[in-house]
């Protein structure tokens, strides 16, 4: 029983080496190659009749599930990250949540909006959508190495080769650029996250081997955050560009941001006007020119009153 055995092994020990050796000297073996992901922030051109909407930033709703340390503020993260890939596509003209947040409570629309929703409908001056955005089941972890019998592994616990690290990563993202107006979404994704690739293809900077549970810092999970919402934003662009393309008189949840144009908010309330204004004024926070008649800015929904009084007119 005992020559039978070692016979067997012996053979084993015969093949392997001639696999190494057909591996070295003759027909190459395929070697696992990362697959292709494109690098985050960098999108096709908007369409040339595509309109650039004021587009507010709101914290997402992000949930983790695992891979993350405790200190790790996944939510702010999440909203500088959203805010970055959404700057680098070069369709919006955003507005950052701490100006968001103050135009909401200038304009005492508190509660409108909560991290991940639109609470409420309502008629947020300055805003022409709002880019919605819940992460769900946010897990990222270390892949394990196989444990069954086979050539391969053989080869690498005889050191004959090394499988590259890798981390799962997974979770659900759903986004939506929504009309605050009217509660319509303009554009919509729902994207299941699932990727198994190297650490590097995530953003992570982490030396094999790369352990089953993983404790990412603040650092980490933003690089990891960064993939995924570009992941789900090249879903959601494609759908974006053909609703900013369309004329207002086709689609008035569409804003018309050329010169002299009202924008979404005004078009479906009716305040824009024909009439030529008394006198004119300008915003002391953009400079835009606005109607006296005006309480919050068109442009930027500051409030125009300083100290409870109306700000002087600069013509006539």
């Amino acid at each position: 029983m005992r020559n039978s055995f070692l016979h067997r092994c012996g053979w084993m020990v015969v093949v392997l080496g001639c696999v190494h050796l057909v591996g070295c000297n003759g027909a190459k073996k395929p070697t696992e190659q990362e697959q292709f992901y494109p690098t985050p922030g960098r999108y096709t051109a908007a369409p040339l009749n595509a309109t650039r909407p004021r587009v507010g930033i709101p914290v997402p709703d992000v949930q983790v599930v695992a891979g993350a340390t405790p200190e790790a503020r996944a939510g702010e993260d999440a909203a500088d990250q959203l805010f970055w890939v959404a700057d680098q596509s070069g369709r919006f003209n955003l507005i950052e949540r701490e100006r968001l947040a103050q135009m909401i409570e200038q304009q005492g629309m508190t509660g409108i909006i909560r991290p991940g929703a639109l609470n409420r409908k309502g008629h947020l001056r300055g805003v022409d959508y709002l880019l919605i955005c819940r992460i769900s089941g946010l897990s990222i972890s270390g892949v394990e190495q196989p444990s069954t019998v086979s050539v391969a592994n053989a080869e690498r616990l005889m050191h004959i080769s090394t499988p590259p690290p890798r981390v799962t990563t997974t979770c659900r993202v759903e986004m939506r650029l929504i009309e605050p107006t009217t509660g319509a979404a303009a554009a919509t994704v729902d994207d299941s996250f699932n990727r198994v690739c190297s650490p590097q293809a995530m953003g992570l900077n982490i030396p094999a081997p790369v352990p089953t549970v993983l404790h990412l810092s603040d650092d980490q999970i933003n690089a990891v955050l960064r993939v995924v919402l570009d992941d789900a934003l090249r879903r959601l662009l494609p759908e974006a560009d053909a609703v900013l393309t369309l004329p207002a008189s086709t689609n008035p949840a569409a804003p018309d941001l050329a010169a002299g144009a009202p924008s979404a908010t005004e078009l479906i309330h009716g305040a824009a006007t024909t009439q030529p204004a008394i006198a004119k004024i300008h915003c002391p926070e953009c400079g835009a020119e606005v109607s006296p008649d005006d309480e919050f800015c068109p442009n930027c929904g500051a409030r125009l009153l300083l100290k409870g009084v109306r700000i002087k007119p600069s013509g006539k």
